[in-house]
This record gives C-alpha cells, sequence and structure tokens, in this order.
C-alpha cells in the first residue's frame, strides 16, 4: 500500500470511528424530533451538489460532512457547534457558510500547500419535540 492510499485509509478509518462513538440524538438531545440539514457545495465553480439529510432521533449526532472533492486531504465540513449552539438557544432555523480547510489533494498535502477552498452553504432546521 502506497502512502497515499494509506493516508486515505486512516482518513476513512477515523471518520467512521468519530461516527460509531457519537451517542445518538435522542440521548443528547431528547427535546429534538428532527435535524434537517440542506447543503449546498460548490467546489471550483464547475462542481456544485445539493444534499439533504434528515435526522431522526435515534440517528447519531454526528454533523460532520466529507467534503465533496474526492481528493481532499484532511478536510470536511463541521457543523456540530453550529447545531449544539441552536438547540442550547431553542433555534429553529440557522443559515450559514463554511470553506474546506483541507489540502486539494495528496500532492498539496505532502507539500503543505493549496488548501481544497470547496465551499459549503447550509441551512439548518430543528423540530422540537410538543410542548418543547
Amino acid at each position: 500500500m502506497n502512502q497515499e492510499a494509506k493516508l486515505r485509509a486512516k482518513m476513512a478509518n477515523d471518520f467512521w470511528h468519530s461516527y460509531q462513538n457519537s451517542p445518538s440524538i435522542k440521548s443528547s438531545f431528547p427535546q429534538v424530533q428532527e435535524i434537517i440539514l440542506n447543503l449546498n457545495f460548490n467546489y471550483d465553480e464547475s462542481y456544485r451538489k445539493k444534499l439533504k439529510k434528515t435526522l431522526n432521533p435515534n440517528d447519531k449526532a454526528f454533523f460532520q460532512i466529507e467534503c465533496i472533492n474526492k481528493d481532499c486531504v484532511y478536510g470536511g465540513f463541521n457543523l456540530s457547534s453550529e447545531v449544539r449552539g441552536m438547540i442550547s438557544k431553542k433555534v429553529t432555523e440557522y443559515n450559514g457558510h463554511q470553506t474546506c480547510n483541507g489540502y486539494q489533494d495528496f500532492e498539496r498535502y505532502k507539500a503543505k500547500d493549496y488548501h481544497c477552498l470547496c465551499k459549503l452553504n447550509y441551512e439548518i432546521e430543528i423540530k422540537y419535540q410538543d410542548g418543547e
């Protein structure tokens, strides 16, 4: 296995391990009925992707999103602080954006140069249990 393959295997394993060790939404946020993530990615002005994720109480409280640039190294987006902040204040809707800070590809990772810069515009909607 070459260096790049080893690194990508480690990244995938770390992501999966973080996901597996995340508690459920129900145990972390019992007042939450549903979390909806509307994700709009834009990479290099030529590649766009829309994704909608609906999370229910039995789903993991895991809000890390992988970068859509398949060559990106150590990138992605983490919406954990946004979701947790919304829940602590009982906010139902929030919009924002993030830029991937990973490296554009393996060669740029080795050189520690040229970040990915994929952009994510997101909308988060949280529905709370009745009476909350």
